[in-house]
């Protein structure tokens, strides 16, 4: 099995941690919404807003996968970087709540 369908499984399984994820990177990355918003624009042709931002982050848009691998390169991570921040939520979710 290669790395994609192995990164496009657990992207599938980690879903509703996925926006939590993004929103915590582009945090410690020191990212505002509109900052991400514009690198997004500019460098991967998305038509989007801070509000699309915003329902991705909150998990209210879902992402395809090919989304998540442009949010994740413009975040300056690899997409197992992303998917392992994404298990540690999801293990702290379940194990802390």
């Amino acid at each position: 099995m290669n790395n994609d369908k192995i990164n496009k499984e657990t992207f599938k399984e980690l879903g509703a941690y996925i926006g939590e994820t993004i929103k915590a990177v582009r945090r410690v990355r020191g990212k505002s919404k509109a900052d991400l918003a514009v690198l997004l624009r500019n460098e991967y042709d998305w038509i989007t807003t801070i509000d699309l931002i915003a329902q991705i982050e909150r998990d209210e848009r879902k992402l395809s996968f090919e989304e998540f691998l442009d949010i994740c390169d413009a975040l300056g991570l690899s997409p197992e970087e992303m998917l392992a921040c994404a298990k540690l939520a999801k293990h702290e979710s379940e194990n802390f709540s």
